[in-house]
């Protein structure tokens, strides 16, 4: 194994140690033992865009204002890539967000697909596009 995937491997831990630490710092699906931040933060926003595309099928997601910390910590993550948490999720974790939504991860799937976000470009998109 070599160093940068050992490195990874402790990040990782770190990421699912910290959510497990801070839970509802990042929303309602945060807390979650083996999930990371990024995972819960993307259910968080899958969610509302869930509910919001009910009424409005073009509605672009936006992080909930009563978790300041997750909303910040999204953003950071934006900074570097595109709907990082969105592509982030990890559906085998949690409770069954698709039981109770029916038909999210096809939603997010398609929105990702479509292109995403048309609020911003990530760091690391910029990045790809100039090589």
């Amino acid at each position: 194994m070599g160093i940068g995937s050992y490195f990874g491997k402790i990040v990782y831990a770190i990421d699912q140690l910290g959510n497990a630490l801070t839970a509802g710092l990042f929303g309602k699906y945060a807390g979650e033992k083996d999930e990371t931040w990024s995972s819960a933060m993307g259910k968080q926003l899958a969610v509302d865009m869930y509910k919001a595309r009910q009424n409005d099928p073009d509605y672009d997601p936006k992080y909930p204002r009563r978790y300041p910390v997750g909303k910040f910590a999204n953003w950071i993550c934006g900074l570097f890539e595109k709907d990082h948490s969105l592509k982030s999720i990890e559906w085998d974790e949690g409770d069954g967000l698709e039981q109770d939504y029916p038909g999210i991860k096809e939603m997010v799937d398609l929105y990702l697909k479509r292109g995403g976000s048309d609020n911003h470009r990530g760091l690391l998109d910029i990045l790809k596009k100039k090589k």
